[in-house]
This record gives C-alpha cells, structure tokens and sequence, in this order.
C-alpha cells in the first residue's frame, strides 16, 4: 500500500520513478569485471600492488553507486553519474568508460613490454 501511495504521490508531484524490468546482475558483472581488468593493467603498467577491497558490493544499485564514487577523473562525469536515477543508465555508462579505460591501459601496455623487449 505504501509503494502504491509513493508511486501516485510521485506521479502527481511530477518526479518520474524509474522502474528496472530487467536483469542487472550480468551488466554489473560485466562492469565488475571491467573494474578488475583496469585494476591489473594498471598494477602491471606501474608495476605497483593494487588491489580492489574485499568488500565490492555485489547487488547492482549498490555496485554502481560504489564504482561511481570511487571512478578518478572528470568530477562533473562521477557527479553526473551520482545523479542518475536509474541503476541500468549508470551500470551502462560505467562499462562505456571501464571498457574505454581498459583499452587504453591494454594498448600502453603493450607498448611498453615491446618496447621493453
């Protein structure tokens, strides 16, 4: 009865709440996965120890949440991202900006074991 309330109440107040009809577990696999890679190719690239914490969240609303505050860089991209109300839309930006991250980091290591070589 609650949510029902909160749903009309939204509605007439104008908010707009986003439901989530499908899966996240395998996006927010994926973007977990996205993490750890950029993790080992900038361990491998500074040649330094760096390790993910223990404790990732694993459901998906929280995952995002804790990527997003926890991505360096561009503070009005993790501000944005912080904002966004629907998990699916900032799961999706996530893996846009891990896989980006991952490539980059994979082609500079590359280039430095040949050039190692």
């Amino acid at each position: 009865m609650f949510a029902k309330n909160l749903t009309e109440s939204a509605w007439w107040n104008g908010w707009k709440i986003p439901h989530q009809k499908k899966n996240l577990v395998p996006l927010a696999a994926e973007v977990e996965q996205l993490l750890r890679d950029v993790v080992r190719l900038s361990a491998k690239l500074t040649e330094q120890n760096i390790e993910l914490p223990d404790d990732i969240p694993s459901l998906p609303r929280e995952l995002s949440y804790w990527v997003a505050s926890n991505l360096a860089g561009v503070a009005l991209e993790q501000q944005a991202m912080l904002e966004m109300q629907d998990t699916a839309a900032r799961l999706e930006r996530e893996a846009e900006i891990l896989t980006s991250t991952r490539n980059h980091l994979a082609a500079r290591t590359v280039l430095k074991d040949t050039l190692k070589s």
